[in-house]
């Protein structure tokens, strides 16, 4: 005669099974939040963040210095939408790390924060709404929380580009930058050379040649300098151990124009 099941095995099982369902679901959450912080862009001391719907905004953060500056470009939105951040940042006049695109109704940016409750809810739940480019909800969650750290008195709204942008760190390494400008089209180099002359890269050559593919060219790619090319342009990363005229080479090729990820 075979062994009956106590009242209590099923209730058992169902709790096993609660158990697995439970662990399953916080790992794949864990998993998720790990990609998301791989994956982020906002991983330097300073960020600089292009918002764009009817008008066009640079939000510069800054983390080291307790600080946010939200200006209002000139440039028109249409100008700077489906562009790669290469482009952007040439345009712009700073090296450009992400950026947001509206879809619907205008941003709600003040000076006293970047992103009130609602805003923030908005950019990370509502993505219809809105085109995000190189960044992501972490990114998002990071500068949200930043915004509400920093000062009222460190935040503020200008009108145009700004004085001081550099990033500390860059400034303090010093390494040289030789930007070639394979684009094609005359004068992008000495552009994209204010751009990171902005937050602190030291450019000391400016060359043009030929290059389809864009592409960062150093020693090695430990420095803060060299990761924020990668993490801000994402673009590829040439390990060399030429004798180069500067330490970190950028070449603008005819794909940088093109490039939006």
């Amino acid at each position: 005669m075979p062994a009956r099941l106590s009242k209590s095995e099923p209730s058992r099982y169902i709790k096993i099974f609660i158990i697995v369902v439970a662990c399953a679901a916080i790992l794949s959450i864990a998993y998720k939040a790990f990609i998301l912080i791989i994956k982020s862009s906002f991983k330097h001391e300073t960020y600089n963040l292009l918002l764009l719907d009817q008008n066009a905004y640079l939000v510069h953060i800054d983390g080291a210095n307790k600080s946010l500056i939200t200006s209002k470009l000139k440039d028109s939105p249409k100008t700077l939408i489906n562009k790669s951040r290469i482009e952007q940042s040439a345009t712009v006049g700073v090296l450009v790390d992400a950026s947001i695109i509206g879809a619907s109704s205008g941003f709600k940016i003040t000076a006293s924060s970047l992103m009130d409750t609602g805003t923030a809810a908005d950019f990370i739940f509502s993505r219809g709404k809105f085109h995000f480019n190189n960044i992501n909800e972490f990114d998002i969650l990071k500068i949200f929380l930043l915004s509400k750290l920093i000062p009222a008195d460190n935040q503020h709204e200008e009108k145009g580009i700004f004085a001081d942008l550099a990033d500390r760190k860059i400034l303090n390494e010093k390494r040289s930058v030789d930007i070639i400008n394979a684009t094609g089209i005359d004068g992008f180099g000495s552009q994209m050379a204010i751009a990171l002359r902005a937050v602190g890269y030291n450019v000391v050559e400016l060359e043009t040649g030929k290059a389809q593919k864009s592409k960062i060219r150093a020693a090695d790619d430990s420095s803060d300098s060299v990761q924020r090319l990668k993490d801000a342009l994402r673009i590829p990363f040439e390990k060399t151990r030429e004798q180069t005229i500067a330490d970190i080479t950028l070449i603008l090729g005819e794909d940088g124009l093109t490039i939006v990820i």
